[in-house]
């Protein structure tokens, strides 16, 4: 039905993302060089399971921490009651034990955004969550940017919210 939505669309330093999503981010994690910086509202993934969407994210993730990569990932906090507590709160457990970056939101308001930050290249912006739902979507929407100066800024702007979110410290 959507299927003019399966192309990113988009020249130059701006590329509009729907279905394509997950595979231009998953090559971008794979030629990341530096760092990956994550930032996201929902999470949600079988790391065990073979092909599932996100699973597969997080893995390459994981490696490019274990390779030397600076990875981190801010979350909004899981709140009790909430249909991703449960998702979120492994996530976080999947995060502490695998040596990860990280900092929790546990303050008003709500983290709802969608970030990721690809070395000092590209940042993918939008409404993509980390759930399988999310990224196979047709009708969610992410912006790859690849202009370096908006990059840097971005940069900026999420350090200084991991700071602001945990006190100066890393988890």
């Amino acid at each position: 039905m959507y299927e003019f939505l399966r192309e990113s669309i988009g020249e130059g330093t701006v590329l509009v993302h729907h279905q394509g999503y997950r595979a231009a981010l998953a090559r971008s994690i794979d030629r990341a060089e530096k760092a990956v910086r994550v930032a996201a509202y929902v999470t949600a993934f079988r790391i065990k399971k073979e092909g599932d969407p996100v699973g597969d994210l997080v893995k390459a993730l994981r490696r490019k921490k274990e390779s030397g990569l600076d990875v981190a990932v801010i979350l909004d906090g899981p709140k009790k009651g909430a249909s991703n507590y449960n998702p979120a709160m492994m996530f976080l457990y999947f995060l502490g034990r695998t040596g990860f970056r990280y900092a929790v939101n546990l303050r008003a308001p709500t983290l709802h955004m969608k970030v990721v930050i690809i070395d000092e290249r590209k940042c993918f912006v939008g409404s993509h969550n980390l759930t399988r739902s999310s990224v196979d979507n047709p009708l969610d929407c992410t912006v790859e940017i690849r202009d370096p100066g908006l990059v840097r800024k971005m940069i900026v702007n999420y350090e200084l919210l991991f700071r602001e979110i945990t006190g100066g410290k890393s988890f």
